[in-house]
């Protein structure tokens, strides 16, 4: 199946590589490399922004454009379509789990993995003739391998390390993701190697007293995780190959780059579990805890090699790249420093994290215009409002009476969604001409 389907998916690439423009609505694909192209210019100072929108609507097909759109929710339906059905079968096993033999069980299993993957096959690659069904069904049969790992372990009440079943299913359909090119399976594969490394993590600490501290470490792991996450989608970005898989690394690293911040933005971040709320002098750092470190050590060091690579094969001419490398890679040593040194005033934890928070936010803003990527535009925005309403619940709450509190609260938030939404399409609009 493996050959049959690489060389069918090769085929098909360079027959839609070398297919000839029928009408205006191919203008964007052809000169696809005029356009990024001109985007440089553009950044590099080269030509105006003005001149950049006038050689983009010489270029741009509203009609290529509206194709973009309903293929995009086609696609959008067909996987929500997928996870009700992957919901159905998981609670159809769970609802008459006791009263089905063993083999039947596996069979379904198998058959259902199978059934998935080969229609999802021939509808996409082999006739193409419901491409994106063919890939929501594909991404189907990844969500049932998932869940058969752990049936499978159920049924023959195997006890192991629980943690490796979120790493087998990460591996299971990680070539997936690269063999259809799909962004859903690139998804899923991130957030099950984010999970595993989660769970890994709370498996350790059982071993350790629960009045430790532990948020400083735990949440330092996903920093780390989420910029080896976006170094990898820089990396991608280089081969035309793996070029449209940037953007799940770029998201999935950049969200989980922010919600760290985010947390310790947080004045009663330095909690412990029934003690009620700790001094700096007492806040007790597990980055040096038995075993726990090793974890953190790890998801570091990748990230440091990532983030190399990255800066080693950067664009010289784009100073984009450049920024964005180093201000993360500061940010990779920066946080457990700032952490380590909050014994010494516990408010350096907040006040240097909202401090972060904000630049993120500013800067995937940035990189999102930059990059012409919505994704980080719309992140960005999303976590200026979150960030913003959260700063007023944590800090008005006592001070303003109920009703004051809520009336004052949603003014603030129908105001935000206002000047949120307009600023977003401004720079939506400017990017893509």
């Amino acid at each position: 199946m493996s050959k049959k389907f690489s060389k069918s998916f090769k085929y098909r690439q360079k027959n839609v590589a070398l297919m000839p423009a029928k009408d205006s609505s191919d203008k964007v694909g052809k000169y696809k490399f005029l356009l990024d192209e001109a985007r440089k210019w553009a950044g590099m100072g080269i030509i105006s922004k003005v001149q950049l929108q006038k050689i983009y609507s010489l270029y741009r097909s509203p009609q290529k454009t509206v194709e973009a759109r309903h293929w995009d929710i086609v696609s959008i339906i067909a996987v929500f379509g997928s996870l009700m059905i992957g919901a159905g079968i998981i609670l159809f096993f769970a609802m008459n789990w006791s009263t089905i033999p063993k083999l039947v069980k596996i069979f379904s299993i198998l058959a259902a993995l199978v059934a998935s993957y080969y229609i999802g096959y021939t509808m996409k690659f082999s006739k193409a003739n419901f491409p994106n069904v063919g890939g929501a069904l594909i991404f189907l049969g990844t969500i049932i391998f998932g869940a058969g790992i752990f049936l499978i372990g159920q049924i023959f009440n195997i006890s192991s390390h629980w943690p490796n079943a979120f790493l087998y299913w990460t591996l299971g359909i990680v070539a997936f993701a690269y063999l259809t090119q799909s962004k859903p399976i690139m998804y899923l594969t991130l957030l099950t190697a984010s999970v595993y490394v989660g769970s890994e993590t709370a498996y350790w600490f059982n071993f350790l007293d629960r009045y430790y501290n532990i948020s400083y470490a735990f949440f330092l792991i996903f920093l780390s995780l989420g910029i080896a996450y976006y170094m990898l989608g820089n990396i991608h970005e280089k081969k035309d190959s793996t070029r449209m898989l940037r953007y799940p690394f770029h998201l999935i690293g950049s969200f989980l780059i922010m919600l760290v911040a985010y947390l310790f933005s947080f004045k009663w971040f330095g909690r412990i579990d029934n003690y009620g709320y700790s001094t700096g002098a007492n806040v007790t750092s597990v980055l040096f805890s038995s075993k726990f470190w090793i974890i953190y050590l790890i998801v570091t060091l990748i990230a440091v090699v990532f983030t190399f690579i990255s800066f080693k094969y950067r664009d010289t001419k784009d100073n984009t790249e450049f920024h964005e490398v180093l201000y993360l890679g500061l940010l990779l040593v920066f946080t457990p420093l700032a952490v380590l040194f909050s014994k010494i005033n516990f408010w350096l934890i907040p006040i240097t994290f909202n401090i972060i928070l904000f630049l993120l936010i500013v800067g995937s803003v940035y990189l999102g215009y930059a990059k012409r990527e919505k994704t980080l535009v719309n992140l960005g925005m999303i976590a200026f409002g979150v960030a913003i309403f959260s700063r007023y619940v944590e800090y008005l709450w006592d001070v303003l009476n109920g009703y004051l509190f809520f009336i004052i609260g949603g003014v603030l938030l129908i105001v935000l969604a206002i000047i949120l939404e307009k600023n977003r399409r401004k720079i939506i609009d400017r990017f893509t001409g």
